[in-house]
């Protein structure tokens, strides 16, 4: 929502959900086709200078591009392929891609952990939207590894705080380990 105000999002919600089909189905192509009115609570949204618009579309398709390499890594004997990079914020609206034999696991554990836990979040929103026999099914697991990974989350935090040691971290992961330094 960023600096728009909770009723100028309720418009925008608005305009946007006025465009579904029977099915509750929604097209980009609609909300962009909808969004170019000036006075269309989306306009705001979308660029329209079109040498800016395609810059920002070569910059997402060089990310899209970036996110499809991989490496092969050995996992318990056994090949398993991973992604090449991993998607690091630099700062506000700024990301950069760091290749992941570089990134250090304790900053990478808590970036993943995060992810996955605002991952899981979301499924969970949607299934108690969606209601019904998805959710009775769904909801326990989903919500266990909601706290798992919080639990998780705050060892870590812990771990930061304190004296450096021999840390074993993400044992319940994916059995990384450290050597002492």
């Amino acid at each position: 929502m960023g600096n728009t105000s909770k009723a100028e999002w309720r418009e925008v919600e608005a305009a946007i959900t006025a465009l579904e089909d029977d099915a509750g189905a929604i097209n980009p192509n609609l909300v962009v086709e909808a969004a170019r009115d000036p006075d269309s609570p989306l306009h705001g949204y979308f660029e329209w200078d079109d040498s800016v618009a395609a810059h920002q579309h070569r910059l997402a398709q060089a990310g899209e591009l970036i996110r499809k390499l991989t490496i092969t890594v050995t996992v318990e004997d056994r090949p398993a392929r991973a992604v090449r990079y991993v998607s690091l914020q630099a700062e506000p609206g700024v990301s950069e891609y760091k290749s992941v034999q570089r990134v250090a696991v304790d900053d990478l554990l808590p970036l993943e952990l995060k992810r996955i836990l605002g991952n899981v979040r979301r499924t969970l929103n949607i299934v108690r939207a969606r209601g019904g026999e998805a959710a009775s099914l769904c909801e326990a697991p989903l919500l266990r590894w909601s706290r798992e990974c919080a639990d998780l989350l705050g060892e870590l935090e812990k771990e930061e705080s304190a004296p450096p040691a021999v840390t074993v971290r993400a044992k319940r992961i994916g059995k990384l380990k450290s050597a002492a330094a």
